[in-house]
């Protein structure tokens, strides 16, 4: 697997969903503040307000 770094405000809507996928599988959740799945419209709503 190839890492690149990107500024995530700039990721098109299909590099989000394969972001949050990613993000969203049991064993990154388990590492995670917040355990529970995050929904696309909660994920491109943290984005629009700058995240983290």
């Amino acid at each position: 697997m190839k890492i690149v770094l990107k500024n995530y405000k700039l990721l098109s809507l299909a590099k989000h969903k394969e972001l949050l996928a990613i993000r969203n599988l049991a064993h990154i959740r388990k590492m995670s503040k917040n355990e529970g799945e995050i929904a696309l419209d909660e994920h491109l709503k943290w984005v629009a307000n700058g995240g983290g």
